[in-house]
């Protein structure tokens, strides 16, 4: 997904997870090429793959955050869940690349009970405050 399409489906998937109690979490995968971004792309898609084969279909995210980063949304589990996730994800980058173990890394978060704070933790930054616009004549 898109960043804006993540965080569209997210904020509605948290909303739904509060009401029914449930916790879920937050798994941010970075890609350091340490300067060699020679590959990037080809390597962002095997690792979008990747990720996408980890998670369960049509109830966890995978979006986009910029060329470099992903995030992934993983509902009603727990860090044992979460960790099952994190071992598929690695399996699967190492079957099809053979890449030495720093070149990424994976940020595991519990997801916060708001969601400006959720929304925090996926982009780094506070949602925009919306002015009102005064009326002509007001």
């Amino acid at each position: 997904l898109t960043l804006n399409e993540f965080l569209y489906r997210a904020e509605a998937t948290l909303i739904a997870m509060r009401r029914r109690q449930e916790k879920g979490f937050i798994l941010r995968v970075t890609i350091d090429l340490k300067g060699k971004h020679f590959a990037l792309k080809t390597l962002y898609q095997h690792f979008a793959q990747a990720a996408l084969l980890s998670i369960r279909n049509n109830y966890d995210l995978v979006g986009k955050l910029s060329d470099t980063d992903m995030v992934l949304l993983l509902q009603t589990t727990n860090p044992q869940g979460t960790e099952i996730v994190v071992q598929r994800f690695t399996e699967k980058v190492c079957q099809t690349l053979q890449l030495p173990s720093d070149i990424y890394r994976i940020e595991v978060n519990e997801l916060p009970e708001t969601w400006e704070e959720a929304r925090l933790l996926i982009t780094g930054t506070l949602l925009p405050s919306r002015k009102l616009r005064k009326k002509a004549g007001a």
